[in-house]
């Protein structure tokens, strides 16, 4: 692959990753959303992060992998605990990174 060939897919890549982005904001960004619409979008990220975090913890090589011998599972358990009572991100992320640590060494 020769250099203009590389700098025009690069190119492409960055339209295509930027038109999704730009398009929502020229065509709802002078429009009020009705409420109903508002309450549903503030779920949206939370529902991103969960997915992300339940395919990484729950399953191993495409299989689900529910067990105690799961460091992911006993480090997810750990952070929801250290979440509840501190309500922290900075000791949420202390103590998982410390628990997937311990429990990956140990298991």
């Amino acid at each position: 692959m020769n250099n203009t060939s590389l700098f025009l897919l690069c190119i492409g890549m960055g339209i295509v990753t930027y038109i999704p982005r730009v398009l929502p904001l020229l065509l709802f960004g002078n429009k009020e959303l009705p409420n109903w619409l508002k309450e549903a979008l503030k779920f949206v990220p939370v529902a991103m992060l969960s997915a992300l975090v339940a395919k990484d913890v729950f399953f191993k090589d495409d299989l689900l992998f529910l067990s105690f011998t799961n460091p992911k599972i006993l480090a997810l358990i750990v952070v929801i605990i250290v979440a509840a009572k501190f309500k922290s991100i900075l000791h949420s992320l202390v103590f998982g990174v410390g628990a997937i640590l311990l429990f990956s060494y140990f298991l």
